[in-house]
C-alpha cells in the first residue's frame, strides 16, 4: 500500500484552521446583529404601544367599559360610542390593522370582546384566527360559539404591555399582536386590555431566507471542520503523541527504538528527525558515560576501602592514644600509692577497664611454700578462682613459674566453659623473681572471635603489669623502712615526719588535729608471765583495733614498746575522745589465746592531745598527749584523759 505524504506545514494548517474558524464567527456575528436589530423593532412596537395605550386611556372610561358585560348591552349607545372610537383610532394610526378591547368581568375568568367587527365570523375572515378556549366571546355574538382565545399573551397584557407570540401574514404584509393595559385616573392597570394587531414588515421572506442561508453555511462549516480537525488528529496529534512516548523511552535510557514516520514532513517531520538523532546521539553519550560511571564506581570502591582503612587506623590510634593516656593517669596514681593491698586495688579494675574485659584477679607467689595466694579480685571471689583456675595445681601457672613469661590462653574455656573464653596471664617479676601473676578474663557469654585479647592489649598489660610490680617493690622497701614488723603500724620516725607536715597543712588551712596516745596495761606482767610471744599478739591485736576503728585520712604509729599513737587530721579534742572510746571498749571485749589457762583479758590507758591547743609542734602535742597518759595510769588504767 502505497504512503500517503503528509505534505502540509504547520503554518499552511493553521491558516486553514482558522479559516474555517472564522465561518463560524462571522456568522454568530450575523446572527446576534440579527437579533439585536429583532430587539430594537420589538422595543419600537411596543413605544408604539405605549401611545396607543396612553390615547385608549384617555378616549375611554374604565367605568363605562365595565358596565358593558351583557348580550343586551351590545345595543346601547354607549358601546356604539366605545366602537365608534376604535373605529376612529384605527383609521388614524396606519400600522393597525385590527383593534379590539377585551374586559375581564368582575363575577368568574369569562371575557367580553368590544371589537371594530360586527360578528365573530368577520374577525376570522379578516385573518384573526383564534383557537377554541373558554371564556373570551364577542359582545353582542354569543350564540356563536366560534371563541377568541385566551393565550397567555393576552393575560399579561393585563399588567403590562406585551407583545404577542401569535402573527400572521397577508397581502399587505405581517402583522403581530400586541397587548396594553388601560389604565385608570392613578396610571394603575385595570380589567379591560388594548388588543391591536400591527404591522411588523412588508414580507417575514428576507428573515426566512436569512436563517435557512445561516443554517446552511453553519451545518458546511461545522462538517468541514470536524473534517479537518480528524485529518489533524491522525496526521499530526498522532505524531506528537509518539514524539513524547519516544522522548519518555529516552529518559528511561531505551535509544535504540527509532520513530517510524518518514510520511511526516513539515516541523512535525523535522521535530520527528531531531529527536531520533537526539536518541543516536544520547545513547553514544550514555555508554560512555556507563563506561566512566563504572570506572568511577572502581575508584569510589577503593577510595571507600582506603577510607575505612584510615578510619581503622585512626580509630587504633585514637584508642592507643586514649590508652596511654589513661596509663599515664594511672602511673601518676599509683606511684603516690605507699600500700600494697590499695596498690593491687588500684590497677586491677583499671587494667580490665582499659581493654574491656569482664574479670580478673592478682595473686602473689610464696616461693618458700610453691603456692599462691590470692591477694585482690575483681568481679570474682578466690573460691571462684580456685574452681576455674586452682591456683595451686595448674598447668598453665607451673609455666609461668617455670619460664616467667606470659601466656595468653585462647582456650581456657575447656576448663569450664560456661565461664570463660579468653585470659591473659602476665607474671610481676622483681629482679627476674616472681612476685605474682596478673591474670585477666573475657566472659565467654556474648562474645564473638574478633573480641578475643589483641596484640595491642597484650602490650598493656604488659606495661602495667612490669608497673605494678615495680610499684609494688617499692612499696615493699618502703614498708620496710616506715613499717613496724610486729604491729604492722608505722614507725615513730615515720609518724613524726607526717605530723610536722600535717601540722604546717593544718595552720594553713586553719584546722585541728587530734592526737591520742594509747599504752597497753599491764604489758610488763604478761611478758613475765606468758612470755614474749603472747606479748607480742597483744601488741598486734590491739594495733588491728586501731586501725579498724580510725579513718584512712588518720595515721597510726608503734611508738615505742607498748606505745601506739595515732594523728588524726580535722578533728577536734571531742571527735578524738569519741574515736579513743571506741578503741577502748573494742580493747577491753578482746581476748588474747595463752598457752596455759583462760584466754588473756588487755586493756589500755589513753591519753589525748589537739592541735593548736596543746601546742604547735610535734614535741608539744606528743608531750601533752603522754602526760595525760599518765594521769590515766595513776587514776587506775583503763581509762582516757583529755590534756587541758
Amino acid at each position: 500500500m502505497p504512503k500517503v505524504k503528509f505534505f502540509l506545514s504547520l503554518k499552511i494548517q493553521l491558516f486553514i484552521f482558522c479559516l474555517f474558524a472564522f465561518i463560524p464567527i462571522v456568522l454568530i456575528s450575523s446572527y446576534l446583529f440579527h437579533e439585536h436589530t429583532k430587539s430594537i423593532l420589538e422595543n419600537e412596537l411596543k413605544d408604539k404601544l405605549l401611545a396607543i395605550t396612553s390615547i385608549s386611556t384617555d378616549k375611554f372610561d374604565i367605568n363605562e367599559i365595565k358596565k358593558l358585560q351583557k348580550p343586551e348591552h351590545a345595543n346601547t349607545k354607549e358601546y356604539k360610542q366605545i366602537k365608534n372610537e376604535l373605529i376612529n383610532i384605527k383609521s388614524k394610526i396606519s400600522y393597525i390593522k385590527n383593534i379590539a378591547i377585551i374586559v375581564k368581568k368582575d363575577a368568574d375568568n369569562a371575557f367580553y370582546v368590544l371589537d371594530t367587527s360586527e360578528k365573530t365570523e368577520d374577525l376570522n375572515k379578516d385573518g384573526r384566527i383564534f383557537p377554541e378556549t373558554e371564556g373570551l366571546v364577542l359582545l353582542g355574538d354569543e350564540s356563536n360559539h366560534t371563541k377568541i382565545s385566551t393565550e397567555s399573551g393576552m393575560l399579561e397584557g393585563f399588567n403590562k404591555v406585551t407583545l404577542s407570540n401569535i402573527s400572521y401574514t397577508d397581502k399587505s404584509g405581517t402583522w403581530l399582536r400586541a397587548y396594553a393595559p388601560i389604565l385608570d385616573q392613578y396610571k394603575k392597570p385595570t380589567n379591560a386590555v388594548i388588543s391591536v394587531d400591527m404591522y411588523i414588515h412588508n414580507s417575514n421572506s428576507d428573515n426566512e431566507s436569512f436563517l435557512k442561508l445561516f443554517k446552511n453555511i453553519f451545518i458546511i462549516s461545522f462538517i468541514i471542520i470536524s473534517i479537518f480537525l480528524f485529518i489533524s488528529v491522525k496526521l499530526f496529534l498522532y505524531p506528537i503523541k509518539k514524539l513524547i512516548e519516544k522522548i519518555y523511552k529516552i529518559t528511561k535510557g531505551q535509544f535504540d527504538e527509532k520513530i517510524p514516520f518518514s510520511w511526516v514532513y513539515g516541523e512535525v517531520g523535522e521535530l520527528v528527525d531531531s529527536v531520533n538523532q537526539m536518541s543516536d546521539d544520547l545513547k553514544v553519550y550514555y555508554t560512555k558515560a556507563e563506561l566512566g560511571k563504572e570506572q568511577l564506581s572502581e575508584k569510589q570502591k577503593i577510595i571507600e576501602i582506603t577510607t575505612q582503612q584510615i578510619k581503622s587506623k585512626n580509630y587504633q590510634l585514637n584508642n592507643t592514644i586514649l590508652t596511654l593516656n589513661s596509663i599515664n593517669e594511672l602511673v601518676e596514681e599509683l606511684i603516690a600509692i605507699k600500700d600494697t593491698e590499695e596498690l593491687m586495688n588500684t590497677v586491677l579494675p583499671s587494667t580490665i577497664q582499659l581493654i574491656k574485659a569482664d574479670k580478673g584477679f592478682i595473686i602473689q607467689y610464696l616461693p618458700e611454700q610453691k603456692e599462691f595466694k590470692v591477694v585482690t579480685c575483681f568481679n570474682t571471689n578466690a573460691t571462684e578462682i580456685n574452681d576455674i583456675l586452682p591456683i595451686n595445681d595448674n598447668i598453665y601457672l607451673k609455666k609461668i613459674i617455670e619460664t616467667k613469661n606470659y601466656i595468653n590462653i585462647s582456650e581456657i574455656g575447656k576448663i569450664k566453659e560456661e565461664e570463660f573464653k579468653t585470659a591473659l596471664m602476665f607474671p610481676l617479676l622483681l629482679e627476674k623473681e616472681l612476685r605474682g601473676i596478673m591474670c585477666i578474663m573475657n566472659k565467654n557469654e556474648d562474645k564473638v572471635e574478633s573480641e578475643v585479647f589483641s596484640e595491642t592489649d597484650e602490650t598493656t598489660v604488659r606495661t602495667l603489669s612490669k608497673l605494678v610490680a615495680a610499684v609494688w617493690e617499692s612499696i615493699h622497701l618502703f614498708e620496710m623502712a616506715t613499717v613496724d614488723n610486729l604491729s604492722k603500724l608505722y614507725v615513730r620516725r615515720y609518724l613524726e615526719k607526717s605530723l610536722e607536715e600535717e601540722i604546717k597543712k593544718s595552720s594553713r588551712n586553719h584546722t585541728q588535729i587530734g592526737i591520742i596516745m594509747v599504752d597497753i596495761d599491764n604489758l610488763q606482767k604478761c611478758n613475765n608471765n606468758y612470755g614474749h610471744f603472747v606479748g607480742d599478739q597483744v601488741i598486734k591485736q590491739v594495733a588491728e583495733q586501731i586501725k579498724i576503728n580510725i579513718d584512712d585520712i588518720d595515721l597510726a604509729a608503734r611508738y615505742g614498746g607498748e606505745k601506739l599513737v595515732v594523728y588524726m587530721p580535722e578533728k577536734t579534742s571531742d571527735d578524738a575522745n569519741n574515736i579513743a572510746e571506741e578503741i577502748r571498749m573494742c580493747v577491753e571485749n578482746m581476748e588474747v589465746a595463752v598457752p596455759i589457762g583462760d584466754n588473756l583479758k588487755v586493756t589500755v590507758s589513753i591519753g589525748i592531745s589537739a592541735f593548736p591547743h596543746n601546742g604547735n609542734t610535734t614535741e608539744d602535742l606528743i608531750r601533752s598527749a603522754e602526760e595525760a597518759l599518765y594521769v590515766a595510769k595513776r587514776e587506775g588504767k583503763n581509762r582516757i584523759v583529755i590534756s587541758e
